[in-house]
């Protein structure tokens, strides 16, 4: 499963206080666990949004490439927070979903307006690309759009995660879950309508339309011989 969390700089400071053994991982393993925890208590703060099929890195590798101009790898919000440039080095790129639970990347708070009006702007593309990878459109665009929208009220980025215990999400603030029969109606009602195929033209149609094709234009100036009657 994976998860978006609300982030600030002060919340990686306090985690950072928290949590000195993170200021000195030495191995990828750790560095990801250290995520995980970072992840934990931001669920402990603030809201997080739930998904089955998709992170940020997934919507970036198979949605929407544009989305990746907005990420940014962990290690630039640590070091903002107070850590060791070397030292976050360590930090993954990345959410690896292969690598077991861990921590990802992040979106900063000044580009979650932007990458919320890409989405819009681009929902019939992303429609499509999550119906061929059979991924709920409606659910999971829906999910992401009120994680953004959520975030830009708060002032707040989003961060990445996978695998954060049930038990954890649980105990923290609310979970949102990337379902249809949890969105506001008005924007599953929209982005339902968006889902939709297009219709198929009936039989009339049809007929109509393979008896009306355009027919080729003729420029009369080439066989005008100059002469007027």
């Amino acid at each position: 499963m994976y998860t978006l969390h609300l982030i600030t700089t002060d919340d990686v400071a306090e985690f950072l206080a928290g949590n000195p053994q993170a200021m000195t991982v030495a191995s990828d393993r750790d560095a990801r666990r250290a995520l995980l925890d970072l992840a934990a208590l931001l669920a402990a703060r603030h809201p997080s949004w739930y998904f089955d099929d998709i992170s940020l890195t997934q919507w970036e590798a198979s949605i929407e490439r544009g989305i990746g101009m907005m990420l940014r790898p962990a290690s630039r919000i640590l070091i903002d927070a107070g850590m060791d440039r070397t030292a976050a080095q360590v930090y993954p790129i990345r959410l690896d979903s292969t690598s077991g639970p861990a921590g990802g990347a992040y979106m900063p708070a000044s580009l979650v307006p932007q990458a919320r009006q890409l989405l819009e702007m681009r929902l019939d593309r992303q429609i499509t690309r999550m119906r061929d990878a059979e991924i709920d459109p409606v659910a999971n665009l829906g999910a992401m759009l009120l994680a953004l929208e959520a975030a830009e009220r708060a002032n707040a980025g989003l961060f990445e995660a996978a695998g954060v215990p049930h038990g954890v999400l649980a105990a923290g603030q609310s979970v949102h879950t990337a379902e249809r029969k949890t969105l506001p109606k008005d924007l599953r009602t929209r982005l339902e309508e968006a889902a939709k195929p297009p219709k198929k033209p009936g039989l009339i149609a049809r007929i109509r339309g393979g008896s009306s094709k355009a027919q080729p234009q003729v420029d009369s100036a080439q066989f005008w011989d100059g002469d007027v009657e």
